[in-house]
């Protein structure tokens, strides 16, 4: 019996290889590259990547134009949080929402089995036969931003790059030819290019720049900033306030206009709050209970006790300090290497 596969495909050398890696496999391979932002010449090119791509690997390609349910379920709340004084992570939003939700959609109006994505994850089967979602052994991993997808999400899921390092990836690229073997990765946001987060802000989500105070941990004012959406929660460079040592952004005040900085020795925490966690298996462990958890994308997980406040929010206790979690972010949750789920970081 033919094995039908969707592929999410971006133009990236992940997708393109793992397109390979799916057809040598014994896939019947079909690609599809979702497109998240409106019409412009930047779409234009990544649909000309991924087709040059896919034929190269001799698959078909489908577009399916997502990107006003992008902009609803991931821009907005993005913009929203930061109107909020939160740093957000739509990348962890966006998979389960929209990427997952949209192949699987397309896999099953096309009758496939199964659905696969250019992820750095390696998976395993429980006893019951349900797929759990591991850390990939290499630097690359991308576990952090599959902390929202459901059981039935991962249940569909292969993910080709499971056994292989990006260098391997690139190397596998080169020699099959593909056009996209040299091709960066991408550091960026998918849809704020150049990183100016704040422009973005200004201009597609109606927040306004203006001036504040800078306050210090006792709440004296020590300077002036430039407008709240210009920083994060730990925030070294462009304070462009002298103070005689490194000062940190510590806070961040939306009602009244306030960053807070702290030094070096004052940015650390042991414990944070989170709310409304999601667990992949949909059942939550027994409370309270231990597990390794990441505060950020590129941290590495901490041993941690977690205990339930409320029905909604839950206590993080890490067992060595870290720098700070910014609220909006996600904290996700592991048991060695199994990813468990995640949940919204409230307050430090």
């Amino acid at each position: 019996m033919e094995k039908k596969i969707i592929l999410g495909m971006s133009g990236g050398v992940d997708s393109s290889v793992a397109a390979l890696l799916l057809k040598k496999a014994g896939w019947s391979v079909t690609g599809l590259m979702l497109l998240l932002q409106p019409p412009s010449p930047a779409r234009e090119a990544a649909m000309t990547d991924a087709r040059a791509a896919a034929d190269r690997v001799g698959i078909p390609l489908f577009f399916d134009d997502r990107h006003e349910q992008f902009q609803k379920l991931v821009i907005q709340n993005f913009i929203d949080e930061y109107k909020n004084g939160c740093t957000p992570n739509p990348c962890v939003r966006c998979n389960p929402f929209v990427k997952f939700a949209s192949l699987l959609a397309f896999a099953e109006k096309h009758g496939c089995t199964a659905v696969a994505t250019g992820h750095y994850v390696k998976t395993d089967k429980t006893p019951m036969g349900h797929t759990r979602l591991l850390r990939h052994p290499s630097a690359k991993d991308q576990s952090y931003f599959l902390s929202y997808l459901t059981q039935e999400q991962a249940d569909s899921a292969v993910f080709p790059l499971a056994a292989y390092t990006k260098d391997q990836v690139r190397a596998i690229a080169a020699e099959s030819g593909l056009p996209c073997a040299a091709k960066k990765d991408s550091q960026e946001v998918c849809f704020i290019p150049g990183k100016d987060y704040a422009s973005f802000l200004i201009h597609a989500g109606g927040l306004r720049a203006e001036p504040g105070y800078f306050l210090n941990t006792s709440g004296e004012k020590i300077g002036m900033h430039r407008g709240i959406l210009h920083y994060t929660l730990g925030q070294r460079r462009g304070l462009e306030i002298a103070m005689g040592e490194r000062m940190y952004v510590q806070s961040l005040d939306p009602k009244n206009n306030t960053v807070t900085l702290c030094r070096e020795d004052e940015r650390y925490i042991t414990s944070l709050t989170v709310e409304n966690p999601h667990w992949i298996n949909g059942k939550p462990p027994e409370k309270p209970f231990s597990a390794q958890v990441k505060i950020r994308s590129t941290a590495r997980p901490i041993s941690a006790e977690i205990t339930p406040l409320s029905e909604t929010n839950w206590q993080i206790t890490l067992s060595q300090k870290q720098t700070f979690a910014a609220p909006g972010q996600t904290a996700a949750f592991y048991d060695g290497d199994v990813l468990l789920g995640g949940a919204r970081i409230l307050c430090v």
